[in-house]
C-alpha cells in the first residue's frame, strides 16, 4: 500500500524547555493554529500465528512557518513515523 495525500495539523500548545529557562521551560504562545501539508508513505500488511501485522512508514511535512511572526526563521512541520498494528 502507498500513501500520499494532504494534512491538516491543530496546534494544542507547545513548550520550550532548557537549562537556560529552567525546569518550568516556556509556553509557546506565538504557533499558528493550523498548519497544513503532504504526507506521503508505504505499508505492508501479513499474517502472523493467524493475526495480520501492518505496518506503515510514513513522512510528513507541513507546507509553511508553524510560528505566526514576522522576524522568524522558516520553521517547518517535518516528521517521519513507523507504525506496527495486530489485528484481531
Amino acid at each position: 500500500m502507498y500513501y500520499l495525500g494532504p494534512t491538516i495539523g491543530v496546534s494544542l500548545g507547545g513548550r520550550v524547555s532548557s537549562e537556560s529557562l529552567g525546569p518550568q521551560g516556556q509556553d509557546l504562545t506565538d504557533l499558528k493554529s493550523l498548519d497544513f501539508g503532504l504526507a506521503l508513505g508505504a505499508g505492508a500488511g501479513f499474517k502472523v500465528g493467524g493475526r495480520r501485522v501492518l505496518t506503515e512508514l510514513r513522512y510528513t511535512a507541513g507546507f509553511g512557518d508553524i510560528y505566526d511572526r514576522e522576524d522568524n526563521l522558516e520553521s517547518i512541520h517535518q516528521v517521519f513515523s513507523l507504525t506496527a498494528d495486530l489485528a484481531f
